[in-house]
């Protein structure tokens, strides 16, 4: 712990280093959205809570993102704090493909599930979401339907 303290800490102050992003891998991005990620926008889109660093070290991470795994990101503010957002359902969906085969747990599916009024779209998701993450279409279906209980707009 203290060599990643050392990485990402710099006078007692987060920082982000392009040195320590060449380490990120598919499965250390699903790890990150599975603590800090959250599906926003009826279901469609994507914010990292990460208020821990500041406009300019998340340029850095914004940048990363878009050179490394072609995923483009906006920042914004989530009140007083600066958050990393992926504005646009296409976006999230090439990052969520990306980490998608590490999940293991049936209780992540709720951070993947996008959320489509379009059935037709709607069904895609699911596919590709059972194609990647080996669980049965069942099991997606159910956590589909829990998540759309809770979003307002997709009530029955």
């Amino acid at each position: 712990m203290t060599k990643l303290y050392h990485l990402v800490c710099s006078e007692g102050n987060l920082r982000i280093h392009r040195k320590w992003l060449k380490l990120l891998t598919p499965l250390s991005l699903a790890v990150w959205w599975l603590d800090d990620g959250s599906l926003i926008g009826n279901g469609r889109k994507g914010v990292f809570c990460s208020e821990g660093f500041n406009y300019q070290n998340l340029m850095v991470l914004s940048r990363y993102l878009r050179d490394t795994w072609k995923i483009r990101t906006k920042i914004g503010r989530g009140g007083k704090y600066y958050q990393l957002r992926i504005s646009s359902t296409e976006e999230l969906k090439k990052f969520l493909r990306l980490i998608l085969s590490h999940f293991s747990i049936t209780n992540m599916l709720p951070k993947v599930m996008l959320l489509y009024k379009d059935s037709q779209l709607q069904q895609r998701w699911i596919s590709e979401v059972c194609q990647l993450t080996k669980f049965s279409r069942r099991i997606v279906e159910k956590y589909l339907a829990a998540k759309k209980k809770k979003w307002k707009n997709f009530r029955e």
